[in-house]
């Protein structure tokens, strides 16, 4: 009687919090932007631990969301009006773009030895800054989920 209990328990647990299991170091959340006059969303799986999130559209109509997390590590995605805008400073001599797919990216590392990356797809763009070695995997698997997200075209 207890143990069919259990199966019941764990079954029903299995089915209301799959995001639990299937992405144990990350948290579901979404990335809302317009376009053409409609409210769009795109799925994120993000690295829990963040501290604070700020959403925010520039005077160029850049729509930016961004993620805080402790150490000084940032997370962010944006939906580019205006693709002169530099969110990493990019050396581009130094750094050779990486083709993905349909995503171009730029990653590396700073001069107190932290992780940077930049991914792009038309439209849209994301990427971190300050993440400690041993953490940049998390920070690459949330930015190749967004970019496979975003550029499904059906937002």
């Amino acid at each position: 009687m207890i143990t069919g209990m259990v199966r019941i328990t764990v079954l029903l647990l299995l089915f209301l919090c799959p995001s639990c299991f299937l992405f144990p170091k990350f948290r579901e959340e979404h990335f809302s932007y317009r376009e053409n006059n409609q409210d769009r969303s795109v799925k994120l799986v993000v690295p829990k631990g963040f501290r604070r999130t700020e959403t925010k559209t520039d005077s160029s109509g850049n729509e930016e969301k961004y993620y805080y997390y402790p150490g000084g590590a940032l997370l962010y995605f944006v939906r580019d009006r205006d693709t002169a805008k530099m969110y990493q400073p990019i050396n581009y001599g130094e750094n050779i773009a990486k083709n993905v797919q349909d995503a171009v990216f730029f990653k590396g590392i700073d001069s107190v030895s932290r992780y940077w990356r930049e991914s792009r797809i038309p439209g849209f763009r994301s990427g971190y800054r300050y993440a400690e070695n041993g953490t940049d995997w998390l920070f690459d698997s949330s930015l190749n989920y967004f970019s496979l997200q975003a550029g499904k075209g059906s937002l």
